[in-house]
């Protein structure tokens, strides 16, 4: 039986989400089994994560119960008293994770609330990530959003930038604020000021596909003001930090914008070309709605 870490399966299975392939990644993580319930737990936030992520991509509905079980085991956080939360009624499947080793110290009840509080806020975070998708993708009728819905969304938002526990979680807060503001209330003004907040604690923390996140939507206000230079430049950076960072969907979706710009510039065979390519990958990956922004009849 194969022994492998927690932490190099989750990073791999974040590498396979990144790159589009979902149901890869959850089956590798679904093989697995610990008996150690904080590395159950750490497995638990990284498939709530990649079913968050497909449900946004290809419009599914995964993340319900990934994020119900990731719930659950963070209720099951190990005490204060244990070197290694150890679950002894676990069971064995595919791939064996060792229990981690004891640490030179004791685990003290600080070190689990700071731990714990970390994985709740992740929690509440793709909760709102998936339930912003949810209503983005909504059919909207004549009488247009619901108010509550969206207001509550901004709320929601709202308290995890506050309760934040690091400029990189702040900023992932700042950066739904914005989209939430700009493509739910239709208040750019006050998604620009997010964006902004956003970009500025992406850098602080060296995130970068958060800073990614950040110029895509500064560079599309930037391009409805007609300032297509700056457009340009903060496009080509989202996209250049997506494709180092393995987020093919990502940068599919970052390309799609730049063929507005090729447009405007009337370069039509390069504007067919990019297309083409586009509709290509999405197809491959599944990505409705890059499918239908891309589908020419050339296509």
């Amino acid at each position: 039986m194969a022994e492998v870490s927690a932490a190099e399966l989750t990073t791999a299975a974040t590498q396979l989400m990144r790159g589009g392939n979902w149901t890869v990644a959850m089956n590798l993580l679904g093989a697995v089994a610990t008996h150690d319930r904080a590395e159950q737990r750490a497995l638990k936030h990284t498939l709530a994560e990649i079913a968050v992520d497909q449900d946004f991509w290809q419009r599914t509905d995964h993340a319900s119960q990934a994020l119900h079980e990731l719930e659950t085991a963070i209720e099951r956080l190990p005490d204060a008293t244990t070197s290694n939360g150890v679950d002894e009624d676990a069971a064995g499947r595919d791939v064996d994770v060792p229990a981690r080793p004891a640490t030179s110290r004791p685990v003290t009840e600080t070190d689990l609330v700071a731990e714990g509080d970390r994985y709740r806020w992740d929690l509440g975070m793709l909760r709102l990530r998936k339930d912003y998708a949810t209503e983005l993708s909504a059919d909207i009728g004549p009488g247009g959003r619901d108010a509550t819905t969206t207001r509550t969304l901004a709320q929601r938002v709202a308290d995890l930038r506050a309760q934040a526990p690091d400029d990189a979680r702040r900023g992932q807060a700042a950066f739904y604020a914005g989209v939430i503001s700009d493509n739910l209330l239709d208040d750019s003004e006050t998604a620009i000021s997010h964006y902004t907040a956003a970009l500025e604690l992406g850098e602080r923390a060296g995130d970068e596909l958060l800073i990614s996140y950040a110029v895509r939507h500064l560079g599309y206000h930037a391009y409805a003001t007609g300032d297509l230079k700056l457009a340009r430049e903060q496009w080509e950076r989202s996209t250049e930090l997506r494709q180092k960072a393995g987020h093919v969907p990502g940068a599919l979706a970052q390309q799609a914008l730049i063929v507005t710009l090729i447009r405007a510039e009337g370069d039509t065979a390069g504007t067919q070309t990019l297309t083409t390519e586009i509709n290509r990958w999405s197809r491959q990956l599944n990505i409705p709605f890059l499918i239908q922004e891309t589908t020419t009849p050339a296509n």
